[in-house]
């Protein structure tokens, strides 16, 4: 019956009401986790550095910064402003300016320029020869201080002219000369002939609990065909500590990477024995490395074992030499090349007393108990004077797309 039915209640409004007034609060509570603006800068309140330059200054001065900066006008591309830049305008404006400290000249800078420099776009930090020798901890400080400091910048060391010159060079390729660097030392991997760092990874070796050898990448200048200086990737800057010890070149370089297993490719020239007719190239397509600290007698010596795959790639001789007795003549030459390229690397690491190749940080993961007694005597007794084998195993897969040398019948 109907009257038997319960009546139909109305619902509370009270648990709605306890859902919003709880909703508010969150809202509320939220805006004091929220960053506002108060503290942005305007883009058009900063200049983007694109890269840095240090070099020593006369007194009272203690150093002398060169700016690469970004100019707007001539990177923006035209039609997105009503400035857009011409082919033919510098994409950067370098200016120089001395003080005792590098925060100092930032700040004289900002008064040349009218706008804050601006570190979080910085893609290549330049340091003079002379200022390397002298010791970078005072220059790297302040870099690991700045807020904005970006840290994946490359470090480079200036060979044989002020850093200032290095980034007064323009590029024929690039309005930002800066990014030719850059791409110079992305494209290392192709020729394994130099050892890019950045700040980041030079700071962290300098940080190791063994005694560990810095490098940097060095640049220098050479003429084009016009006359017009250009920059160009010259070898390795050794540092001991923070101060820099001297060079490898370039095969001392790639010596250096075979050792550090970061060979990825490149090419080996080699010579036949009693053959002076023709060179041989061969590319090198995989490669690895074994290290082995290890210890006799108490005695630390290192083993070494690299292995190398590569290809026939290039020849002037007319000798067929994509034959089984061809290849492992020239798997020979070319494993004698890569132990020479490791040995005199390591030649001049014993001469610089640098331990650029980790073998300290080996023995520290390895033998943690004998290393403390091995610590304090490293660098001038140690590491000199350890004994090293290098044995190289070069493997060659084939002779590209050619099955014998193309010659006159």
């Amino acid at each position: 019956m109907p009257w038997l039915k319960d009546p139909v209640r109305p619902k509370s409004g009270r648990p709605k009401l306890k859902a919003l007034g709880l909703a508010v609060a969150v809202a509320v509570a939220g805006l004091f986790f929220l960053s506002g603006c108060w503290s942005a800068k305007e883009i058009n309140e900063r200049v983007f550095l694109a890269a840095a330059g240090v070099d020593p200054a006369p007194p009272p001065e203690r150093v002398e910064v060169t700016y690469q900066l970004i100019r707007p006008a001539a990177v923006t591309p035209a039609g997105r402003s009503g400035r857009g830049g011409s082919s033919e305008e510098k994409g950067v404006w370098v200016i120089s300016n001395t003080a005792p400290t590098i925060l100092e000249a930032s700040r004289r800078a900002a008064l040349e320029t009218g706008r804050k420099i601006f570190w979080g776009q910085l893609q290549v930090l330049v340091v003079g020869e002379e200022v390397a020798r002298q010791g970078l901890q005072p220059y790297l400080d302040v870099l690991g201080r700045i807020r904005e400091s970006r840290h994946l910048a490359w470090l480079v060391v200036a060979k044989g002219s002020p850093a200032k010159d290095i980034l007064k060079a323009e590029s024929p390729l690039e309005k930002i000369p800066a990014r030719t660097i850059d791409e110079q030392l992305k494209a290392a991997p192709v020729s394994s002939l130099a050892m890019p760092t950045t700040l980041h990874d030079f700071w962290r070796t300098l940080a190791c609990a063994a005694p560990c050898g810095p490098v940097a990448a060095g640049v220098e200048l050479v003429k084009d065909s016009e006359g017009k200086p250009r920059v160009r990737l010259a070898g390795t800057a050794v540092f001991r500590g923070d101060r820099m010890a001297g060079w490898l070149d370039e095969k001392e370089t790639r010596g250096l990477l075979w050792v550090h297993g970061k060979v990825k490719s490149g090419i080996i020239t080699v010579k036949l024995p009693g053959r002076e007719d023709g060179e041989v190239a061969l590319l090198i397509t995989r490669a690895g490395v074994e290290r082995q600290p290890l210890l006799e007698k108490g005695r630390p010596r290192i083993a070494i074992r690299i292995t190398a795959e590569g290809n026939l790639w290039e020849q002037a001789m007319a000798e067929n030499l994509i034959t089984p007795e061809g290849f492992t003549r020239l798997e020979e030459e070319a494993a004698r090349a890569i132990r020479q390229e490791v040995l005199s690397a390591l030649a001049k690491a014993r001469e610089y007393k640098s331990d650029i190749f980790g073998f300290g940080r080996a023995f520290y993961r390895h033998h943690p108990r004998e290393w403390p007694a091995m610590k304090p005597y490293w660098e001038e007794e140690i590491f000199p004077q350890l004994p090293v084998t290098v044995e190289v195993t070069v493997r060659l897969r084939q002779g590209g797309m050619l099955s014998a040398p193309i010659r006159r019948r």
